[in-house]
């Protein structure tokens, strides 16, 4: 099949590549040419393991081009994929005008009657929105819209796009075209069937419960770290009930951020606005994540009277391990924080890039992880990159004895073993 899949940013670049190496002829369409220019290298605009290597394939084989001219899109496609990355401020506040602009935009240089898959992240509603726009935009165009939620995830993206539990898929009046049924059999055998407004609404339930999730253990958690029960028992406790089950998202450790859950959640926000709903439960969420956000600041200003000039380590930068991005990373939250603080900042991660420019200049990057570990007051484990797990606490106090570690995550405890000395984790009490 002929696919035109349009925006190339982490979804975008994932879907094209994969659907090119199970057969497909893919041509990738984005309005950044720099974007372009890196995917005609085989290389993709952010860090995914094994993704280069898929779009190498993708473009000997010649099954995968990328352009920004909306001239070479083949007259007799298929499909077009819309995989736009929806832009999220600081408020965790997407920007749907913008996906929707541009796929407007799109619909003008295409034929009709295509079928139109959207996978961009946007609110319950805006297929919708979009289908009435393009009826008054595009009198003499007719097109078939679908919606398939994205399911992917930083850094295990290529196995979740190729091998996902189910496809959802969201059509108007029970649409099950053969070639469109052929199309998704080509990525899984297990395809939910549902209304475009089903499916616009699954996204917002799955991550609106990964961030209730989050959010329940962490404030355990906090009672945990009083109370002196240990929350890592008490997740392997919850975990072994049937009914949450071993691969919950029940893992004490650091707020959520990135802007992917709270954009849905905020999403739900806005709706039950604009009818007038009382939500508190989901309203609750975030607010208790943000609580959750404080954790090391309390902990670094319950240790020390004074932050300025301390020398403080970060062993992570990006939004979470397996990727290069650190677009709404809690790192750098937390590093304009330190800098606020007057605070001396190494930093080590083995894949951030692009760093803001006063992030870049002020905060000193270390090639290695323990190199640093004498000359510092404190080491802060963010990002739980499995390479930060090979070191022990007492490994680390051999280099350091008066070295404090704030380890939300729990990375260095092994085993859930005790660790009595100027170590600190989400849920785990201290100095007994």
């Amino acid at each position: 099949m002929k696919i035109c899949v349009f925006g190339l940013w982490h979804l975008g670049s994932v879907t094209s590549a994969c659907l090119a190496s199970l057969g497909h002829q893919v041509i990738g369409i984005d309005d950044d040419v720099n974007i372009v220019k890196r995917l005609q290298s085989a290389r993709a605009p952010v860090f995914e393991k094994g993704l280069d290597e898929l779009i190498h394939e993708g473009l000997k084989e010649k099954k995968l081009i990328f352009t920004s001219d909306y001239s070479e899109i083949p007259k007799d496609i298929d499909f077009v994929w819309i995989t736009i990355d929806t832009p999220v401020d600081e408020e965790d506040i997407a920007d749907i005008n913008y996906v929707i602009s541009k796929t407007l935009q799109l619909l003008e240089n295409i034929e009709p009657n295509k079928t139109i898959i959207i996978s961009s992240q946007l609110p319950i509603g805006s297929i919708g929105q979009i289908e009435g726009l393009a009826q008054s935009q595009f009198t003499r165009k007719q097109f078939n819209f679908i919606s398939s939620p994205e399911n992917l995830r930083l850094g295990n993206a290529i196995k979740l796009f190729l091998e996902p539990d189910r496809v959802i898929i969201g059509t108007r009046d029970n649409f099950k075209s053969d070639i469109l049924v052929k199309l998704f059999q080509s990525i899984s055998t297990n395809l939910e069937w549902m209304s475009i407004e089903s499916a616009e609404m699954i996204k917002h339930a799955i991550n609106s419960f990964l961030a209730n999730s989050v959010v329940f253990i962490n404030e355990l958690s906090t009672i945990c770290e009083m109370v002196g029960a240990d929350a890592k028992a008490v997740e392997r406790g919850l975990k072994s009930d049937y009914r949450i089950g071993e691969d919950a998202y029940l893992s004490p450790g650091s707020a959520f951020s990135g802007g992917t859950l709270a954009r849905d959640l905020n999403y739900l926000k806005q709706i039950s606005q604009s009818y007038e709903l009382e939500i508190p439960h989901i309203n609750s969420v975030l607010k208790s994540n943000q609580i959750h956000k404080d954790w090391v600041k309390n902990k670094l200003t319950s240790l020390f009277t004074e932050l300025n000039g301390l020398t403080v380590l970060l062993w992570g930068l990006t939004y979470k391990p397996e990727t290069s991005s650190v677009r709404r990373s809690f790192s750098l939250e937390l590093c304009d924080w330190l800098i606020n603080q007057k605070v001396n900042i190494i930093a080590h991660d083995p894949r951030a890039e692009n760093l803001p420019r006063h992030i870049e200049n002020i905060v000193e990057r270390s090639e290695d992880m323990v190199t640093p570990i004498p000359r510092v007051d404190i080491l802060i484990i963010i990002t739980p990159w499995k390479d930060y797990e090979k070191y022990s606490h007492d490994f680390l106090l051999k280099k350091n004895p008066k070295l404090k570690v704030l380890d939300q995550n729990g990375l260095l405890r092994k085993n859930n073993e005790i660790i009595n000395s100027n170590y600190f984790s989400v849920g785990y009490q201290s100095n007994k």
